[in-house]
């Protein structure tokens, strides 16, 4: 009886000569998916480009124009403007570029809390349009809301890193006081400053640091 061999689908069969050639399938790039990915990047950079340049929402045919796409592409690739705001601001505040200031908890703690401070203008400046644009959307978009609670969140991480040795000093008091420091440095915070009582940025960094400073007492 001849030897048996095994064919690339598994089954075995029988015959003298050795199994034939194993056939591997190669699977190829799917070409339009990589076009489509592409063009999902491109339509979100135009609304990044854009919400950065005017602190609002385009329309659709201005981010067609921007994207090179038709508004046709724009609804097939998106569930509606609202779902490219909502990926173009998640984009850029939580771009690595963006971090929250975040401190080694030694040294003189005036320095460290006027480094905070500093960085943290630095950090809401470049934001500024799309902080602004979550905070005005976040009252009737979840997905907004869910960002900036998860701004809070890291804010609150931040200060909790960089001042660790002053808040083990506050012992019981220390969690209220991150909630406190959270509160008094947040974008709502410095908005108020900037936006509604018309601070130049380098004033509203020096509050923040008598707020900071205060807190930590």
């Amino acid at each position: 009886m001849g030897s048996g061999g095994v064919h690339a689908g598994g089954k075995r069969t029988t015959g003298a000569g050795p199994p034939g050639p194993l056939i591997l399938a190669v699977t190829r790039p799917d070409r339009r998916w990589e076009r489509g990915q592409f063009t999902h990047r491109q339509i979100v950079a135009a609304m990044v480009a854009l919400v950065g340049e005017s602190g609002t929402e385009p329309s659709a045919d201005r981010l067609a124009e921007r994207a090179g796409v038709t508004r046709r592409t724009l609804y097939n690739r998106f569930d509606g403007l609202d779902a490219i705001v909502v990926e173009a601001v998640t984009t850029v505040l939580t771009h690595p570029l963006h971090p929250y200031p975040t401190l080694p908890p030694r040294g003189p703690k005036h320095l460290r809390i006027r480094y905070f401070a500093h960085q943290l203008r630095a950090f809401y400046e470049e934001t500024a349009p799309f902080q602004h644009l979550a905070l005005v959307r976040a009252g009737h978009d979840d997905a907004m809301a869910r960002l900036l609670a998860m701004e809070h969140r890291r804010n609150r991480q931040s200060l909790a890193r960089s001042f660790t040795t002053e808040l083990r000093h506050l012992g019981g008091n220390a969690s209220p006081t991150v909630w406190e420091l959270e509160r008094a440095t947040s974008w709502t915070s410095w908005a108020n400053l900037t936006r509604i009582d018309g601070l130049p940025a380098g004033a509203a960094e020096g509050l923040m640091r008598d707020f900071i400073n205060r807190l930590l007492q």
